[in-house]
């Protein structure tokens, strides 16, 4: 079992209720959260575009780095935003939008930051 399961637990047990959103190497983490029992109670989506074509799709624009931030911080707000629309009425307080991106090996040249 997951070396957080106790977080995972208390995560699960408390009033937060979320969409995680995570692209590249973050994505073990909705594995993670899913495999502890009470998921149902916190997550109410986890979603992960994994090209870089379902990113821009899910974003509606393609972002300057696909590992940064302003991406990161970018899925969360729309992570965020389906929770209110997913979950209506939970305190909107209650919701949260999680999103991750991580870097991963790739076959190909990635693009350097300046």
């Amino acid at each position: 079992m997951s070396q957080y399961l106790e977080i995972i637990k208390k995560v699960h047990s408390s009033p937060y209720r979320f969409v995680l959103v995570s692209s590249g190497g973050g994505t073990n983490a909705i594995s993670e959260i899913l495999k502890v029992p009470g998921a149902s109670t916190s997550v109410l989506e986890a979603y992960v575009p994994y090209a870089k074509e379902s990113l821009d799709y899910y974003l509606l624009k393609q972002p300057d780095h696909y590992c940064s931030l302003d991406t990161t911080l970018s899925m969360a707000a729309k992570a965020y935003s389906a929770a209110k629309k997913i979950d209506p009425d939970t305190n909107p307080k209650n919701l949260l939008g999680i999103a991750v991106t991580a870097s991963l090996a790739t076959n190909y040249s990635k693009k350097r930051r300046a």
